[in-house]
């Protein structure tokens, strides 16, 4: 749905197509939530986002429990603000660099899957690039190193 907030499209023209570029000083931090629908599934329903971050999309993915909000429609509506959850803060801890973000969204109910978009499926998760660039304070300091020492070579 639309939104205030910025989305991600499915833009998989090639392995370096990303719709969505997101520029971080080094120590900020990304807020990241989701919501999803699932046809109404009854009692014991869960629904998740997952995701990983990495340079070279590998590693590990971590889930966010989407708490239930409502049913509209014959739909169950799972979403991480309007059900009473808060947002996840990531990426506080990349150095300088570009990464990757990978998120698929996954629901349950045990033990049979309602719906799932599937880590790895085909390349299919919706994907962002992540760039770190260093703290401003951390880019002042090396100038001004850099400057103290071009003046004392000079003055030899």
């Amino acid at each position: 749905a639309a939104s205030g907030n910025p989305d991600f499209d499915s833009d998989n023209s090639s392995s370096q197509a990303y719709s969505l570029t997101i520029t971080i000083n080094q120590g900020d931090s990304i807020k990241l939530g989701g919501q999803n629908q699932t046809w109404d599934s009854g009692f014991g329903t869960s629904s998740f986002l997952e995701y990983r971050i990495s340079p070279d999309f590998s590693g590990t993915f971590t889930a966010i429990s989407l708490p239930y909000w409502k049913t509209e429609a014959g739909n169950d509506w799972w979403d991480t603000v309007l059900g009473g959850g808060s947002l996840t803060e990531i990426g506080a801890s990349l150095t300088p660099g570009t990464y990757f973000l990978e998120i698929y969204q996954r629901a349950f109910r045990d033990p049979n899957t309602v719906y799932k978009n599937e880590a790895g499926q085909s390349g299919n998760n919706w994907e962002a690039r992540i760039v770190v660039i260093p703290e401003p304070s951390s880019i002042l300091l090396v100038i001004s190193g850099l400057a103290g020492w071009f003046f004392l070579r000079r003055r030899r």
